[in-house]
């Protein structure tokens, strides 16, 4: 759980937000909170820089509890918007900084656990299941209803990462809502089933603290956090697309993937990637002219990255393997400086930073790279550290040459 000093965060009182505002020197209002910013960029590259083991290939399940407790109006408009609403970032920040990885969604609620989305790596298959299951809450009046349960959920990732290799990392991340558990059975074996499939569990709770949520992450090395407001939770769900640290039992291995060649033209022909059904626009995508042929048995599939359903063979473009690179090596953080007096300019996005009262909060500060020495506003040292992933002037080079 995350804890502040003086306890957990969600236990602190009401954040004085009012006594961080003061006046400029030229008679405006300067916020400092907006300077807040800056300790939390240098907390988070402290977390994510250094020489930490991290997996390529992720096997995840999201479960999100819709039981009658997410009616509650703390998180507004409801418990149950605010998450739906945020899952669809989250699948596309996950395969985006995780490209040959999969991820299935699962619900709990009325003492059970069914699946929204099946585990594989699809972005816009996760996307359209999870509209398919806001559309059914517009129609549904009574959602969310029931009770949640734990164990089941539980039991359902377990059998849905079981049969996954071990060279991927088994992750469960569950978004919860009740202070209960409506269980079939006894959780703790549950929980010690998980812990011996070298499953990592991670919480991200709602209302409070739950000594069975902790005692679950616990076992099994993951976090337990508690989301403040509806933008505490949205950083704690983003948290989880970087791949956590690798557990020593997850040993390197070779693995064999394939680079499929996209065809085009000639007779449509049928994939083994998808149902035999029509699809929202009424037209089978089964049968047709283009897809991705499998190097090893030859299978037809529509898209990429996926598992060939015939030979098991990873097919994948070399795209897709340089993005999941930048979490084995990130890039280093860059040194806050003062800016000199005649100021400078972004080499990003060449916007001139001074230390006049004239200009934003943020742009009165540059960092600078230690290896090319060049020198970036707060905006572009998010851009680069958080979405490029590389530095431009590394990349150039001294002389101008990449």
């Amino acid at each position: 759980m995350e804890l502040d000093e003086g306890g957990a965060a969600w236990e602190q009182g009401l954040d004085e937000t009012w006594a961080e505002v003061v006046e400029a020197d030229d008679g405006t209002l300067d916020q400092a909170a907006v300077l807040s910013a800056q300790r939390k960029r240098a907390r988070r590259l402290r977390d994510t820089f250094g020489s930490v083991k991290r997996g390529m290939i992720r096997n995840v399940v999201l479960v999100v509890d819709t039981s009658a407790s997410m009616a509650d109006i703390d998180f507004r408009p409801r418990r149950l918007e605010t998450v739906l609403s945020a899952l669809p970032g989250f699948v596309a920040d996950f395969f985006s900084q995780n490209p040959i990885s999969q991820l299935a969604i699962l619900e709990t609620r009325q003492s059970r656990c069914t699946q929204i989305s099946d585990l594989g790596g699809s972005k816009q298959r996760q996307l359209d299941a999870l509209q398919q299951r806001a559309a059914r809450q517009q129609l549904d009046d009574k959602e969310p209803r029931g009770e949640a349960s734990l164990q089941n959920s539980l039991t359902l990732g377990l059998n849905l990462l079981s049969t996954r290799p071990s060279h991927a990392s088994r992750e469960i991340v569950i978004v919860y809502s009740a202070l209960n558990s409506c269980d079939p059975g006894d959780i703790f074996d549950t929980i010690r089933e998980v812990k011996a499939a070298n499953i990592k569990v991670s919480v991200i709770h709602l209302a409070a603290g739950v000594r069975v949520c902790e005692h679950l992450t616990a076992e099994t090395g993951g976090s337990h956090s508690v989301a403040l407001d509806e933008r505490h939770f949205s950083d704690l769900l983003l948290k989880h697309c970087v791949p956590p640290p690798v557990v020593d039992a997850l040993d390197p291995t070779l693995l064999p993937m394939g680079f499929p060649e996209l065809k085009t033209g000639g007779e449509r022909t049928p994939c083994v990637c998808c149902k035999l059904v029509p699809n929202r626009a009424g037209v089978n995508r089964v049968f047709n002219r283009r897809g991705y042929f499998c190097p090893r048995c030859d299978a037809k599939h529509c898209e990429l990255p996926t598992e060939c359903r015939v030979c098991a063979l990873h097919l994948v473009t070399a795209p897709h393997i340089a993005r999941s690179y930048h979490h084995l090596f990130p890039v280093r953080p860059f040194e806050e400086m003062p800016i000199p007096p005649s100021g400078l300019v972004c080499a990003g996005c060449e916007t001139f930073l001074s230390e006049s009262g004239d200009v934003d909060a943020l742009e009165r500060t540059a960092y600078r790279c230690e290896d090319c020495a060049s020198c970036y506003c707060f905006d572009c040292d998010v851009t680069i550290h958080e979405v490029v992933h590389n530095c431009p002037g590394c990349a150039v080079g001294p002389n101008g040459e990449s």
